[in-house]
């Protein structure tokens, strides 16, 4: 298998798996929850992920969806661009990626996605991946920054001068990449750091929370569960650590694509 394409809907059940080929996950229409190596979220045409030969998965659909699932052998996508996923595991499709997502939606409106079809798909997606973006790389520069003081004052001006951008450019380059808002690109941030400490069971959650830039455990809370619909504490649990405390919520199922 060099490079396959599938287009795939899932059910809310599921079993925890794992594969040794890389996969892409990008959906066309309606959502879906997804955790991958204890990490979770909920993806829609806006947000896409990427699985690691090895990684264990699960997926759980909402309603009605449809996704076109990227399957790759080793040979079909570099080991550099491969650790560079990994490394940021969920992401906005790029603009070149939307446009065939577009051409795969209009398509499968009037009939299926033929086998011709769906390889040459394959492979246009598998080059639209690991062509450089240079917007990627200014939101790139943005993290790192945010990373070094995550509970720092993040204000827009101050984000806008270390990507060397005007404001109005800076709403661009992150509207192009479906971030939304400053606001909202700074909690993903201070989010995925959060996630990330939540494995050092010597941090209580209110520590976690002060360090990512959170005002407080509550806050922390309520922006984890908007974005992944769990709590730090099931984050945790789910993570197989148990930390000083912990937060309650209901144990997600989800449905593993093959």
């Amino acid at each position: 298998m060099s490079a396959a394409l599938h287009v795939r809907s899932y059910d809310g059940t599921g079993v925890l798996h794992s594969h040794d080929f890389v996969q892409v996950v990008i959906p066309l229409q309606g959502e879906l929850e997804i955790e991958i190596a204890g990490q979770g979220a909920r993806l829609s045409s806006t947000l896409s992920a990427f699985v690691a030969p090895g990684e264990a998965h699960t997926q759980a659909g909402h309603g009605e969806n449809l996704s076109l699932v990227l399957d790759l052998s080793d040979a079909g996508m570099s080991g550099t661009l491969q650790d560079r996923m990994q490394r940021q595991r969920y992401f906005a499709p790029p603009r070149s990626v939307r446009g065939l997502m577009d051409f795969a939606s209009l398509r499968m409106a009037s009939a299926h996605l033929a086998e011709g079809d769906r390889a040459a798909l394959a492979h246009l997606l598998t080059s639209a991946l690991g062509e450089p973006d240079p917007t990627r790389r200014t939101l790139e520069v943005l993290r790192d920054a945010v990373r070094s003081e995550p509970a720092a004052d993040w204000s827009v001006s101050r984000l806008a001068r270390e990507a060397g951008l005007s404001r109005s450019g800076l709403y661009r380059v992150l509207a192009d990449q479906d971030e939304q808002s400053p606001g909202r690109f700074i909690t993903r941030v201070r989010l995925d750091m959060a996630r990330r400490l939540l494995a050092d069971r010597c941090l209580s959650l209110a520590d976690i929370a002060l360090t990512c830039g959170f005002s407080d455990q509550a806050a922390l809370t309520r922006a984890m569960r908007r974005q992944t619909g769990r709590t730090p504490g099931a984050w945790r649990r789910l993570a197989g650590t148990h930390g000083p405390r912990n937060g309650t919520i209901g144990q997600d199922q989800g449905s593993g694509a093959r």
